[in-house]
C-alpha cells in the first residue's frame, strides 16, 4: 500500500520529543505550548498480555511521562484473550496507567476485556456484564475530573451506556484538532447472530458509534478543524470490507464493521481535511493509507491509518500533528 514520507517524519518527531524531554513545567503548560509547536501524543494497545509485560509497560509509561505529551491513549485489549476477566485484572491495568504523574490517559475498550470473557479460560463470564463492570471501574467521576482538558462523554451526556465514547478538542499550532474514541472491537464487534443478547448489544452500540462518528466530523466542520483523529480497538480488515465478493465465511467474520465502514466513507466524502485512524488488534506497528487501493482519490487519501504495537512488543507510537502541513499533518514514529 502507498506509504507516506515517514523517514523524514521520524527525524522530525524525534526532534520534537527531544525538545519535550527538556521542557520544564506541567502537562497543561505543554498542552498550551507556543503557537508554533505541534501537539504530540502517544498511542498504545494490546498490552500488557503477560505478567512480565507489566513492568515493561510501567517503564514505558515512565519514559512517556518524561516527554510530557498531551495525553496517552490505550486502544484496548488490556490483557490477553485467555486471561481471566477479573476485577483484579482490570484494577491492575488502572493502577499501572495511574503511574503516569504528568500525562493523562484514556482507554477505549477492546474485545479481550469483555467480548471474549465468555471463553472458559477467561472465566466464562457474561460479556455484557463484564463490560458494565469495566465501565464502572474506568470511567468514574474521579477519572473524568483528573483530565486537564474538557472531554465530552457520549454516554454521560446522553445517559446511554457508551460512556467510553469520548471527544475532546486540543490546539496544535493554534489550530483546533478533534479527537474521538469509538467503541469498535475485535471478535466481529460482538456481532454474533447466534446470541440474541450479543446481537442486541451490537446493534445498539453500532448505531451509537455511527452517530458519534458523525458528531466528530460535524464538530470539526463547525470549528474549522482540518484534522480529525479517530481511536478504536478493532482492525476492521479494510481489504475485506472493500472486496466486491468476499467468501461468505469471511464476510460474516467482518459483518460487524460494515455499518461503521460505510459511515466513515460517507464522512470522508464531505470532509475537506485529513483523518488519522489509530487502532490495535493486529499487534504489528504499521502506518499506511488503507483505502488507497480501493477508493478513488481524493477520498482515499484523506485517511491515514496507524496500527499500534502489541502483545510482546511493549512499545508506544508517538504522533505529532502539524496543521501547517495540511496534506501531511500526521508525523508518526515508534516510541520505545
Amino acid at each position: 500500500m502507498p506509504q507516506r514520507r515517514y523517514t523524514t517524519a521520524l527525524l522530525r518527531l524525534l526532534l520534537l520529543l527531544l525538545l519535550a524531554l527538556n521542557r520544564l513545567g506541567t502537562l497543561s503548560s505543554y498542552a498550551e505550548s507556543p503557537a508554533s509547536a505541534p501537539l504530540t501524543f502517544v498511542a498504545m494497545g494490546d498490552m500488557p498480555y503477560h505478567a512480565d509485560d507489566v513492568p515493561k509497560l510501567r517503564a514505558l509509561l515512565q519514559r512517556i511521562d518524561a516527554a510530557q505529551p498531551a495525553f496517552v491513549v490505550h486502544v484496548g485489549d488490556i490483557k490477553n484473550g485467555l486471561a481471566r476477566c477479573s476485577v483484579p485484572a482490570y484494577q491492575q491495568f488502572i493502577d499501572t496507567m495511574n503511574t503516569l504523574q504528568h500525562t493523562p490517559w484514556i482507554l477505549t475498550p477492546g474485545d479481550n476485556e469483555w467480548t471474549d470473557c465468555d471463553r472458559p479460560p477467561a472465566g466464562g463470564f457474561d460479556p455484557v456484564e463484564r463490560l458494565t463492570v469495566l465501565r464502572s471501574m474506568v470511567y468514574t467521576p474521579q477519572w473524568f475530573a483528573s483530565l486537564p482538558f474538557p472531554v465530552v462523554s457520549q454516554g454521560v451526556r446522553d445517559k446511554t451506556p457508551c460512556v467510553e465514547n469520548l471527544r475532546w478538542v486540543l490546539q496544535s499550532q493554534s489550530q483546533p484538532v478533534v479527537f474521538t474514541t469509538l467503541h469498535v472491537v475485535g471478535s466481529n464487534n460482538n456481532r454474533n447472530p447466534q446470541s440474541s443478547k450479543a446481537l442486541a448489544e451490537f446493534t445498539a452500540r453500532d448505531a451509537t458509534n455511527q452517530a458519534w462518528l458523525h458528531e466528530a466530523f460535524e464538530t470539526a466542520k463547525t470549528l474549522g478543524a482540518q484534522q480529525v483523529v479517530l481511536m478504536m480497538q478493532a482492525d476492521p480488515s479494510f481489504g475485506l470490507l472493500t472486496s466486491p465478493a468476499p467468501s461468505a465465511h469471511r464476510a460474516q467474520q467482518r459483518s460487524g464493521f460494515l455499518g461503521w465502514y460505510n459511515a466513515l466513507v460517507s464522512e470522508l466524502q464531505t470532509f475537506d481535511g485529513q483523518v488519522l485512524l489509530i487502532h490495535g488488534d493486529s499487534h504489528n506497528f504499521r502506518v499506511d493509507m488503507p483505502l488507497a487501493e480501493h477508493l478513488p482519490d481524493p477520498v482515499a487519501r484523506k485517511l491515514t491509518r496507524v496500527i499500534t504495537f502489541g502483545e510482546r512488543q511493549v512499545h508506544g507510537v508517538a504522533v505529532a500533528i502539524e496543521p501547517h502541513q495540511p496534506q501531511d499533518p500526521f508525523q508518526v514514529a515508534a516510541f520505545w
